[in-house]
């Protein structure tokens, strides 16, 4: 009775080159997949004119733009921001922000 003997070589992990490669390569396409990023939320940059220091209100900002990405306060005033940020791996960044500051009685001052 003959014994048949198996010349396969062992299965076992891929070498460490191919494991390097394989995980630049899937590093490589995870930065891919996404492409390009955005923060904050697109507004009417046209209407931007229609706002004039000591007349317009909060509620005119808020009819004309929607709710403010952010709200804060800078020099003691009170701070909307509308803004967009896009990223992308193939272009420039590209940002559009417009900041408006009120006073007390809710008029804009500064934008």
């Amino acid at each position: 009775m003959k014994k048949f003997i198996s010349r396969q070589k062992p299965k076992c992990m891929p070498p460490f080159r191919t494991y390097l490669a394989r995980l630049v390569f899937f590093a490589f396409l995870a930065l891919l997949v996404p492409g390009c990023y955005s923060i904050g939320r697109k507004f009417p940059e046209v209407q931007v004119p229609q706002i004039k220091a000591g007349q317009t209100t909060q509620n005119e900002i808020r009819s004309i733009f929607g709710p403010p990405w952010r709200v804060g306060v800078e020099d003691g005033e009170k701070a909307w921001t509308y803004g967009n940020y896009k990223y992308s791996l193939f272009e420039e960044p590209k940002a559009t922000d417009l900041v408006v500051r009120f006073d007390d009685n809710g008029l804009v001052t500064v934008y």
